[in-house]
């Protein structure tokens, strides 16, 4: 794989060090930065996260990052936001108090209802799977041929409800709850579960990711060149 830049966005919240091993585990070339030029310049965006959604706002706003989340996504790269990072995707949160997120996927953040009988608590801590909306498999996006079979490592106490069902991108079933695990709008791209902390599989998506920031590095190439 060559070594098109992936920028991690550093916000003073998140799982960065195993993102970026992760990334260069699997040919990428990552780069931990907060500065407008060089996430412009990336040819991907992970929006990592681990903490409270009002934090994790106030810290995109103190650092004035909101506006170039919002001018890269409009640029039609890859963008990838994990855990709380993928939350912030979202209009709005109900973590705490009622809080207003990025808003490039419709629909909120609300707190996981476990209904269940016995000492089950949140945070919901585990390795689960995840499933494709309506049963299907996925033929399209970073987890394109990505198998039914493998878990995935989740530690949350919210989830996203997004308000189209074609934002749904995974699902994630625990007994009786259910809850949407992963969502997608565009070059958008949210996962609850940690990819980077769940062995083969999550590095496969992280290797899905960086092609998918390959072909558009060449789709735009050849634009420009036409």
């Amino acid at each position: 794989m060559s070594k098109t830049q992936t920028a991690i966005l550093d916000y003073g919240l998140g799982n960065i060090r195993s993102i970026r091993n992760a990334l260069i585990d699997q040919g990428g070339n990552p780069l931990v930065t907060r500065n407008e030029g060089q996430i412009l310049a990336a040819s991907g965006l992970i929006l990592p996260g681990v903490g409270a959604f009002p934090h994790g706002m106030k810290n995109l706003h103190d650092y004035g990052l909101v506006p170039v989340i919002k001018k890269y996504v409009a640029t039609g790269k890859p963008v990838m936001g994990i855990c709380l990072g993928m939350q912030m995707l979202m209009e709005f949160s109900d973590e705490h108090h009622r809080c207003k997120g990025l808003g490039f996927i419709s629909g909120g953040v609300k707190k996981l209802s476990f209904h269940l009988s016995g000492d089950k608590r949140l945070p919901h801590v585990g390795w689960k799977k995840i499933i494709p909306p309506f049963g299907k498999t996925w033929e399209e996006g970073i987890l394109k041929s990505i198998s039914l079979d493998p878990f995935y490592y989740f530690v949350h106490s919210y989830a996203v409800c997004p308000e189209l069902s074609e934002n749904a991108y995974a699902w994630t079933q625990d007994g009786a709850m259910k809850f949407v695990s992963a969502v997608r709008h565009s070059n958008v791209f949210g996962f609850q579960f940690h990819p980077e902390k769940s062995g083969l599989a999550g590095l496969s998506i992280l290797r899905n990711f960086l092609v998918m920031c390959e072909e558009n590095v060449s789709t735009c190439s050849s634009r420009n060149e036409g």
